[in-house]
Formats: C-alpha cells, structure tokens, sequence
C-alpha cells in the first residue's frame, strides 16, 4: 500500500502438516485495517484463522466498518480470529469499545482474552489484543503468555481438531488420548510454565494452536 507506515502488516506461520487455501475476499490492506485469512483444508471440519491489525493511526469508525464487513463474510462457526485490534476492552464508558463488542456480539463472536495485554511504563494497562471465535466448544484454553514481545503480552488459543488422513497413513500417524485427565495434565504444564491462564471462556504477537486427532 502506497504510504504505509512502519509498525503495520500481518502475517501468519502455519505448520507444514496443514494444508491451506489464502481467502482472498477477506484478506485487505487499508489505511484503516489490515486482515489476512486463511482456510485449513485437511482437518475434518474446516478451520479459518484470520489475523487483523488496526492501524492506530486510521480512522476507528471507519474500521469498525470494514470489520463488520469481514464478518459478515466470514462463515458462522470455525472461525478463529486474532490481533492488535486497539480499541480498549477494559476502558470503561468508551463509545468505540462499546460499539466493538455490540458489533462482535451481533455476530457471536466470543473474546478469549479478559486481562490486560499491553503495558507501557506511565500508562495504564489496557486490553487492546485479542482472539475472537465463533465456535466455543472446540476451544481447549487460552491465555496470556508470560513473557512480552515489545510492550504486548503475546496471546494464545488451544483449539481441538481432527486432521485428516489417508488410509496408508492412518498406520504410520501418532495416536492421542484427550481423555479428561490427559487434557488436565496438558493445561496443567502450560499454567505451570510459560502461561498465564486468562480468565475468559473455559501473533500480531498472538498464536491459535490446533490440536490434531
């Protein structure tokens, strides 16, 4: 984009096991948003990840527009979108928070993050990055990662997913349990290392990880 400033961009690292196609008709570069959005191909059930990145420099209702339109776009279950959108999430009586979440609500959108994301010494703390998801039940955790990249706290998501195998692979791929204790254990070594558990339902710097049958 002609006149682009530094500090903007998206992209996204995706493990060579997933197969993919780039979204085209959601993947735009404005003065206002920027979005990248891919679809995994070989899970049982499709999953689109999608990361966005609002230019702090733009204009937020103008935005807020073009996100909407994203949305609208978007399928209405296995979407998983994450980046710096900032706009505040723990600002109080602020009308473009207000009209953030009407907007991801409107169309059910679930936040992942609740604690503060980015710090800066002389400022307040504030919730400026975020992962929505429109389909709840797959989602195993989220959190905040210890460690900060910059004055952002990187964020994460656990998604659980079946990928796809051929017959003469099905012998030769790793077999996993998700029983409920295996899952404890799994969250457990994440609370117990590098994460911080958000306090939300049950990489800008952000990670959407998906877990394969």
């Amino acid at each position: 984009m002609a006149n682009k400033k530094k500090g903007t961009g998206v992209g996204m690292y995706i493990k060579e096991q997933y197969q993919f196609n780039k979204l085209e008709h959601v993947t735009k570069c404005s003065k206002n948003l920027e979005s990248l959005f891919i679809e995994i191909t070989n899970t049982n059930v499709p999953q689109i990840v999608g990361v966005v990145y609002r230019p702090p420099g733009g204009e937020t209702e103008l935005a807020l527009k073009e996100l909407e339109s994203l949305l609208e776009s978007l399928p209405q279950e296995n979407v998983s979108i994450t980046g710096d959108f900032n706009i505040d999430l723990l600002a109080g009586n602020d009308h473009n928070r207000s009209e953030f979440e009407q907007m991801i609500y409107s169309y059910n959108y679930v936040p992942l993050i609740s604690l503060a994301t980015h710090t800066k010494p002389g400022c307040q703390a504030s919730l400026i990055d975020n992962i929505l998801v429109n389909s709840t039940n797959s989602i195993i955790s989220s959190g905040i990662l210890k460690t900060k990249v910059s004055h952002h706290n990187p964020i994460f998501s656990v998604i659980k997913c079946q990928q796809k195998s051929s017959n003469n692979e099905i012998s030769s791929l790793p077999k996993y349990d998700y029983c409920d204790k295996n899952t404890e254990n799994f969250l457990h070594d994440l609370e117990t290392s590098v994460y911080v558990k958000s306090n939300s339902v049950p990489m800008n710097q952000a990670s959407i990880i998906l877990l394969p049958n």
